[in-house]
């Protein structure tokens, strides 16, 4: 069982009001069928229109990741409208009708079910919502819509599924596959602003897989006045790719990374992904996942180091990644209480002193074995195959599609 003892916290950088936040947020890309590797449950397939028709359809386990995250003081949430297709956002929105404290409701301990299980109700302003726009529908030709109309009805359907009438940060979703920068220069990022001013979201981010991408646009959008207040980066501080703080010249400065780049803007760096979307899970990745095979070799010799040495590779992973101080809060994928047990015992572990002093002696060892200047990342960082080219994987999506790039641009800046 979870204890009620919350994770430790950090600053939120250049936040006005001084909010800390967990060093380890909620992400709710699991409450769908998204990043499973297998349906092997044999049961129906769970949509946004069935939980729509029917909210006691949302999986109670799902819920449960949510209300007792929240009372482990892991406050923050990251959804988007792509993850499920609507699944996720609908779920926060189910546990909300039960965690929110209302009017009605005070933050008393109540009991779940009639039962001896007590847990607490939060109030809305204490919880951090976070969601995108930009990225939707499984249908590739519907996929991505950067206009204006499907930014403002797409953050009024999140606020209606999430049952809270806003968010505290309106992400830009994956601009990499933009019909162009222009387009989210001249109208996305307008739109997102608008959203801001009429109330419905409370801060501006950017999230998307190349640093490069999101730098152009951070400073685009800066030489016409529209400001970001956030950017998340994910799958860029782990093991194999630590680029969220590497110089390059594509930040502007051979000497400055990304974070760097973020800071002088006033911009707070968040990440995502720690475990690089399964590569360091004891399964390995998902068929899907866009790594190359030497990378996923790479990684299935640092999950057979922590195995010789018999220790979790997913925990050590967490802990080298959540013991970064600069990053605030790094978001994880929670599918089940199971597993929420296991990254707030790791979190808790964070807090606790320095990281050699945290670790035990085959974690250590195990540790010392992957990060070796010989380890098993050592080639392929060599090869520049440490990561992958979200940009090209882009390219290749708007080739496949009627009219690619040009057509979608037009029609985006008439919707």
């Amino acid at each position: 069982m979870v204890s009620s003892k919350e994770v430790p916290r950090r600053p939120l950088p250049f936040d006005p009001s001084s909010a800390t936040l967990p060093i380890i947020g909620l992400g709710c890309s699991s409450f769908s069928s998204f990043f499973m590797k297998d349906q092997d449950d044999g049961g129906t397939e769970i949509t946004a229109e069935m939980l729509a028709a029917d909210p006691s359809a949302v999986p109670r386990t799902w819920i449960d990741v949510i209300r007792k995250a929240l009372d482990c003081g892991i406050n923050v949430l990251d959804t988007a409208p792509w993850y499920g297709h609507g699944t996720s956002e609908i779920t926060i929105g189910a546990a909300f009708l039960e965690v929110l404290a209302t009017e009605d409701r005070d933050e008393r301990v109540g009991e779940e079910g009639g039962g001896d299980a007590a847990f607490r109700r939060h109030r809305r302003e204490h919880i951090r919502v976070h969601t995108k726009v930009g990225r939707y529908d499984a249908d590739p030709r519907r996929m991505f819509d950067y206009s204006r109309n499907a930014v403002l009805s797409s953050v009024r359907r999140s606020i209606e599924r999430m049952r809270c009438s806003y968010v505290d940060l309106l992400q830009l979703h994956d601009p990499e596959f933009a019909p162009s920068v222009d387009l989210l220069v001249d109208v996305t990022v307008p739109a997102m602003a608008e959203c801001k001013k009429r109330g419905w979201a409370r801060s501006l981010g950017i999230t998307g897989y190349p640093l490069e991408v999101q730098h152009e646009i951070l400073v685009r959008c800066a030489e016409v006045g529209l400001k970001f207040d956030a950017a998340l980066a994910y799958c860029h501080f782990n093991w194999h790719d630590a680029s969220l703080f590497s110089p390059s010249d594509a930040f502007g400065n051979k000497n400055r990374s990304f974070f760097e780049s973020c800071a002088e803007r006033d911009v707070a760096v968040l990440a995502a992904a720690p475990l690089s979307m399964g590569l360091f899970s004891p399964d390995g990745p998902p068929d899907w996942h866009p790594a190359a095979p030497e990378l996923k070799e790479a990684c299935r010799l640092a999950r057979d180091i922590c195995a010789d040495e018999a220790v979790s590779v997913t925990e050590l992973a967490l802990t080298w990644a959540l013991y970064e101080s600069r990053i605030p809060c790094t978001f994880l994928g929670i599918a089940d209480v199971e597993e929420l047990e296991a990254a707030v015992a790791v979190a808790r572990k964070v807090g606790e002193g320095k990281l050699d002093d945290i670790l035990n002696g085959k974690e250590r060892r195990a540790l010392s074995r992957i990060m070796a200047k010989d380890g098993p990342f050592a080639k392929v960082s060599l090869e520049g195959k440490n990561a992958w080219d979200g940009v090209t994987i882009a390219e290749k999506f708007w080739m496949s599609i009627d009219g690619g790039r040009e057509a979608a641009d037009d029609r985006m800046r008439k919707g």
